[in-house]
């Protein structure tokens, strides 16, 4: 006899829409990847208190919920399982597959493969594995190797550290290329060298060694930050200019006396910046006249306030005021600049505010656009809109998406739109659309629009289930799905490659190969990492 016992449905599983009535929990069983039953219960999710059942309430209230099973017979289907030699011998099967190698004829590694890798050579293989599942503050030190092209994942495990404020790992990075030229990230590289980054706040020491191992000659650089915190310790300066034993040691002494300054909280004297007088009286009087409930925050010198507000349909907005010499500068989340002309004898916060308030108006059409856009597709990017964002790039197809530029001033007209993926697997959307843009409603949702144009509903993430993996591409360069946010957006045209790169890892990756690659203009030209047929990129967005 099996028994199971299932916990009350979560939120986060189940569409509010679909909290309460007939559902159905899928039992599943499989054999190395293989599933060989599923045995399928029709359930009813009902309260048990008979008030809430007459009256269910509009937000589920998912405690309180109750399972029923409706039938005592499941509904159970077998599929057929290969079993190998190990289930019924325990002897191990032996299998074969080949790997293609590119030998080139300069090539280092490619001369000892020649030479080595004869018949009966052993080889151990490794990887790829993908992306690696860090863990924040596991390590006080983690040294990354990597050569050539294999920086890509590397590059992004640095990165997922550095960007931690609360992660203090030490990384150290060695990487080899042929030439200078060759780095890939190059430029990536440069901006993560030398930093701390700790609780949030990065510190600079620039070493330079002309006559490196030796120390004879070096010269040390330090941030004006990292200057306050050694200022605080008596003579450590001097220790530091005086010589050190190796740089290992003085990276552990610089690292332990930001900690121990951070531990102090010890105030960094501020003499050598240029002061921020700010009137306080004046801001006081400015609050005051706006309301004291509309103040979200404020800095504890008042140079900063975040004053907010909520639009006709209850949205939140808020409004990020920074004084520079009691000169206002303003911040807002909206799709455009709002044009806020100060005149320092006459403006008042207030009336900037009120014009603030009425430019939320304006964009209402333009927010419940992309709220429906949202509600109605699977959105790759962004990965968390804001109110800011005017795009969309949504999925469409397996391995074909689609960005979506919206108007904030026309937000239901045509978008503009580009279409990614492979020639191939695009070209049939893309002639569906020119065929009939006649078909675009303006009194209708994008998401709808599109639907009628494409003759297709569109995918949703949370409708799909197990289905995704057809529609979450990776990076065939660093062997993950999201880089800084953003998903594979580039596919090789070769119908029988369609390999999806990010723009970031193709663009460096043809850039380093100097040999197969020709530039025009920002673009660069080159060969497919996989299949070798001609592909191009234009730079990332910087």
């Amino acid at each position: 006899m099996f028994v199971f016992q299932a916990e009350p449905p979560q939120p986060s599983k189940i569409p509010v829409a679909d909290a309460v009535g007939v559902t159905v929990v899928l039992l599943t069983c499989s054999y190395r990847g293989q599933e060989f039953i599923r045995v399928g219960y029709y359930v009813n999710n009902e309260y048990g208190d008979a008030e809430l059942k007459e009256n269910p309430p509009a937000v589920p209230q998912f405690d309180k919920l109750m399972r029923n099973i409706l039938a005592t017979n499941p509904r159970v289907t077998r599929f057929k399982v290969d079993w190998d030699d190990t289930n019924k011998s325990g002897t191990t099967k032996v299998t074969t597959f080949s790997i293609l190698i590119k030998l080139y004829d300069d090539g280092m590694m490619s001369n000892i493969i020649r030479k080595k890798w004869l018949a009966g050579y052993a080889v151990d293989w490794r990887g790829p594995i993908g992306e690696y599942n860090y863990q924040p503050n596991s390590y006080r030190n983690v040294l990354l190797i990597a050569a050539g092209t294999g920086i890509t994942p590397v590059y992004q495990i640095a990165r997922m550290i550095i960007d931690n404020p609360e992660d203090e790992t030490r990384v150290v990075l060695l990487y080899s290329c042929r030439t200078y030229a060759d780095i890939i990230f190059r430029d990536k590289l440069h901006q993560l060298q030398d930093y701390w980054n700790f609780k949030g706040k990065d510190y600079l020491l620039h070493l330079v060694f002309p006559n490196y191992p030796s120390h004879e000659g070096c010269t040390i650089n330090l941030s004006y930050d990292l200057k306050c915190v050694i200022r605080n310790e008596k003579g450590f300066e001097e220790k530091i200019l005086q010589g050190f034993n190796s740089v290992e040691e003085l990276i552990d002494k610089l690292g332990n006396l930001i900690k121990d300054h951070h531990k102090r909280n010890l105030l960094c004297s501020n003499t050598e910046k240029p002061c921020v007088a700010t009137n306080y009286s004046k801001v006081l009087a400015e609050i005051d006249a706006i309301g004291w409930e509309k103040l979200s925050s404020v800095n504890h010198d008042f140079t900063e306030l975040k004053l907010k507000m909520y639009d006709s349909l209850n949205h939140q907005h808020i409004l990020n005021v920074k004084f520079n010499n009691n000169v206002p500068e303003f911040f807002t989340e909206y799709p455009r600049n709002v044009n806020i002309e100060w005149q320092e004898d006459t403006s008042t916060l207030s009336e900037m505010y009120s014009l603030f308030c009425q430019e939320a108006e304006h964009y209402q059409d333009f927010w419940k656009a992309m709220e429906e856009l949202d509600a109605g597709c699977w959105v790759l990017e962004p990965e968390n809109p804001s109110r800011r964002d005017t795009y969309r790039k949504i999925s469409i197809a397996p391995n074909v998406s689609l960005k979506i530029e919206v108007d904030p001033n026309h937000p239901y007209v045509f978008p503009s739109i580009t279409w990614l993926g492979s020639e191939t697997a695009v070209s049939k959307f893309r002639e569906k659309i020119l065929d009939r843009i006649e078909v675009w409603d303006n009194d209708l949702p994008i998401n709808t629009n599109l639907e009628r144009l494409l003759e297709i509903s569109l995918p949703l993430k949370q409708t799909l289930d197990m289905g995704t993996e057809n529609y979450e591409v990776t990076c065939c360069i660093c062997y993950s799905e999201r880089l800084n946010g953003e998903v594979p957006s580039r596919t090789c045209d070769n119908p029988n490659c369609g390999q999806s790169f990010h723009i970031f890892c193709l663009y460096e990756w043809l850039r380093s190969l100097i040999q197969t690659t020709r530039k025009q203009g920002n673009k660069v030209f080159g060969e497919c990492p996989y299949c070798e047929q001609p592909i191009s990129c234009n730079p990332p967005a910087s």
